[in-house]
C-alpha cells in the first residue's frame, strides 16, 4: 500500500508544477483560476488512468503469449503514468495560456497612430490624375 502512495505522490509532480503555473499565470493576466486548476485535476486524474490502463491492456496481452518484452512493459509502468499525468494537467494551463494570450494585431489600439516616417507625396496611384472635368 505505501508503495502505491509514494506512487501517486510521484506521478503528482506534474500537477503540481501544473497548478503553480497555473496560479501564476492567471495572477498575471488578472483571471481566476479556479476553472483551470480544476480542469488540471480532472485531466491529470483521466491522463493517468488512461496510461495506466493501457499499460495493464499490454502488460495482460505480452504475458498471456508469452513474448520477452513483458518485462520491458513492467518496466514501462511509472514513465507512461508520468506522461499521461503531465499531458493531462498542462490541459488546464494550455486552456489558460490560449485564454489570456496577447498578440498585437487582435488587439484593439489604446494609442494613437503613428505617423509614417515617409513623407506624403502624392503619386498617379492616388487617383489625382483622373478627375472628371
Amino acid at each position: 500500500m505505501i508503495e502505491f502512495l509514494l506512487l501517486l505522490l510521484f506521478e503528482a509532480v506534474p500537477l503540481f508544477i501544473a497548478m503553480k503555473l497555473i496560479r501564476r499565470r492567471a495572477r498575471a493576466a488578472g483571471v481566476k483560476p479556479e476553472g483551470h486548476l480544476y480542469l488540471a485535476v480532472l485531466g491529470w486524474g483521466v491522463g493517468l488512468l488512461v496510461m495506466h490502463a493501457t499499460t495493464i491492456i499490454l502488460v495482460v496481452r505480452y504475458a498471456e503469449s508469452g513474448d520477452e518484452r513483458f518485462n520491458w512493459l513492467i518496466l514501462s509502468w511509472i514513465p507512461t503514468g508520468l506522461l499521461g499525468a503531465t499531458m493531462g494537467a498542462f490541459a488546464g494551463y494550455l486552456r489558460l495560456r490560449m485564454r489570456t494570450a496577447r498578440h498585437p494585431d487582435y488587439e484593439e489600439r489604446t494609442e494613437p497612430k503613428k505617423p509614417s516616417l515617409e513623407a506624403d507625396i502624392r503619386q498617379p496611384r492616388d487617383g489625382d490624375h483622373v478627375r472628371p472635368d
